[in-house]
């Protein structure tokens, strides 16, 4: 599923730490019959060249506050003077704890306070921006998010027997009086080493809504935690969950659960991918 390295967290979609999401290649209709090698028409002007590319730019905010969602675009400007949106731009961040971002659908979520770079490829060019997060105004402590539950699923992969990597579920719930972003997650796994990555959630809890942070994608885990050569020791494992309600006061919860024994998740089709997943178009489902 994705690159490893020697402390990683897998992940899909504006978790975006080591990997984005698979793209599935369509089939075309069988070509149209036409002329075979050379051909040309006694009298026709010569093809036009299609312009060439120059330059890319990125259409987004340059600063924004704390919580705040949005989609990066990408446009290219030709030769011929024309500007069109870039096809099949690939998105990137070098600090996703303040900016989540899905590499391939360009949803954006801002989960830190501070300032980071966004840089997309797209048609052969890239281009660089600076984006601002700031706090929003007022401010204030929150209690708009509850944990109803959380543990961690200690499982492996046929094709890697003795490794152990870990899915950590979390159930929230915000309260009716708004919506609720959950920012950032911070996980302590007895028995695999600290620091262990902050994971860039920016998924939205409606008001009222009850939601799983983690879910089924394309038959995997939304984003996992491993550290090859360790293994949890089975003490409880703790989460700090991060987030910002709709009035702009943020909270932390810290909570403890079990380290339990299963396996991959079900597949669903997309239908439980988990409040952090950012694919299929959308980061508010």
């Amino acid at each position: 599923m994705c690159t490893h390295a020697s402390r990683a967290i897998r992940a899909w979609g504006p978790l975006g730490l080591m990997c984005s999401l698979p793209w599935i290649a369509g089939c075309s209709a069988d070509p149209p019959v036409g002329p075979v090698g050379n051909h040309t028409t006694a009298g026709a002007p010569p093809a036009a060249s299609a312009p060439r590319i120059d330059s890319i730019s990125i259409s987004m905010p340059r600063t924004t506050i704390l919580g705040s969602a949005f989609t990066l675009h990408a446009f290219v400007f030709r030769s011929d003077g024309s500007r069109i949106e870039a096809s099949e731009p690939r998105w990137s961040t070098p600090n996703q704890w303040v900016l989540a971002v899905n590499s391939v659908t360009g949803s954006a979520v801002a989960v830190g306070i501070g300032t980071t770079i966004v840089t997309v490829n797209a048609e052969g060019v890239a281009a660089r921006a600076t984006l601002t997060v700031e706090a929003p105004p007022g401010g204030g402590t929150s209690d708009a998010l509850t944990v109803d539950a959380f543990s961690v699923v200690e499982f492996e992969y046929e094709s890697l027997p003795g490794w152990k990597l870990y899915a950590p579920q979390l159930l929230v719930t915000a309260a009716p009086s708004g919506s609720v972003t959950v920012l950032t997650l911070e996980f302590h796994v007895p028995g695999l080493d600290d620091p262990i990555p902050t994971i860039a959630c920016g998924g939205r809890v409606p008001p009222g809504g009850t939601r799983q942070l983690n879910g089924e994608v394309y038959g995997d885990w939304t984003f996992t935690l491993d550290d090859p050569g360790h293994r949890a020791t089975g003490e409880p494992a703790t989460a700090v969950v991060r987030f910002i309600d709709n009035t702009g006061a943020t909270g932390a919860i810290r909570v403890h659960g079990p380290i339990e024994p299963g396996g991959l998740p079900t597949y669903t089709g997309g239908r439980n991918s988990g409040a952090c997943f950012h694919g299929y178009g959308s980061y508010s489902r």
